[in-house]
């Protein structure tokens, strides 16, 4: 952000420090609004209505996230194709937070770099798919075309930091010896939350409650737009407010989409992260349950419970809500 010149488009929803980041580089970031309707992608008609009143002539960076935080969507080769065209026809690079690509569901992530060979740039770490959060070792990946860009950027990170911490890079080094182990660790992560995902997706959407199904990484967004007019009633009129309205009253806590993610203050949008379990206890049962064997709602039962009872929460707390309103209607 800091040594790149031109405009930065950011999704909306977004992660919340990707707007951050622009804002301390000294810059206003353009809002690509995506649209519910297209799960929250960013198509070729949402960037062409951000791109409106920017130079054409001046080359523009999107930050694209692949798989979504907070969102969970994912895009395909025939997303990736029709969305790269446009940026190649407006001057738009890519850069790609892929961090969460090796816990795509069913393995069917598609690489910036395959799409937009010359004008996209991989980004990524270990801290999701190992599950080094906060040891923070990433890397990025240039195209030659930006190789003049990459080397800017080495400059400007000489300034701040001279390296990752020596045991990290060691640690990394040591797990990346043996893929084998790794591609059976990941085997099971995936298949763990892709069980735990389709059973919130499911049960949220029986509760009328819109949310577009996940293909990866660890959150979805529901929308409690059912309960809009039950909340209004009760004078909560913003994301936040219904938040804390679950927190006290299922014990239930979910981010607000809001401003946090680059989202209207009144919409009730909702980030959802459904990795509240005892991930080595999961990861223990399904190695036992074998390779080939689809997990199921018992599972989450049985090994994903705060989720599970969360979730059955949440369904209650709408429901109660939808009474509510109907009684005093009534």
């Amino acid at each position: 952000m800091t040594v790149f010149s031109g405009d930065v488009l950011i999704n909306s929803p977004a992660w919340t420090t990707y707007r951050s980041q622009v804002v301390l580089a000294g810059r206003t970031p353009l809002m690509v609004d995506s649209r519910e309707e297209d799960d929250w992608r960013i198509t070729p008609e949402t960037l062409l209505e951000a791109l409106q009143g920017t130079d054409p002539e001046r080359y523009k960076l999107l930050v694209l996230c692949n798989p979504c935080n907070p969102t969970g969507a994912c895009y395909s080769e025939e997303h990736l194709r029709d969305l790269v065209e446009t940026c190649r026809k407006n001057k738009v690079l890519v850069l790609c937070d892929e961090i969460y690509a090796r816990t795509h569901f069913t393995g069917d992530h598609v690489c910036i770099a395959k799409m937009y060979p010359e004008g996209g740039i991989l980004c990524s770490s270990m801290s999701k798919w190992a599950g080094a959060g906060g040891w923070r070792i990433g890397y990025h990946i240039y195209p030659k075309e930006l190789r003049h860009l990459c080397k800017m950027v080495i400059s400007a990170g000489s300034h701040s930091y001279s390296c990752a911490p020596a045991p990290m890079q060691y640690a990394m080094a040591e797990a990346m010896q043996d893929i084998a182990a790794c591609d059976e660790y990941i085997f099971h992560v995936k298949r763990v939350m892709k069980c735990v995902s389709d059973f919130c997706f499911r049960e949220l959407r029986s509760a009328k409650v819109r949310v577009s199904e996940p293909h990866g990484g660890f959150y979805t967004f529901p929308n409690f737009n059912v309960v809009k007019k039950a909340l209004k009633k009760r004078g909560v009129v913003t994301g936040q407010g219904m938040c804390d309205a679950m927190l006290a009253e299922c014990a239930v806590a979910l981010l607000p989409g809001g401003p946090i993610h680059n989202r209207p203050d009144e919409e009730l949008t909702t980030r959802l992260c459904f990795v509240n379990f005892d991930g080595a206890a999961a990861l223990t049962e399904s190695r036992s349950q074998g390779p080939d064997r689809e997990l199921d709602d018992a599972f989450v039962k049985d090994f994903c419970r705060p989720v599970y009872d969360g979730i059955l929460a949440l369904k209650k707390w709408v429901t109660d809500q939808e009474n509510q309103e109907n009684h005093q209607e009534s």
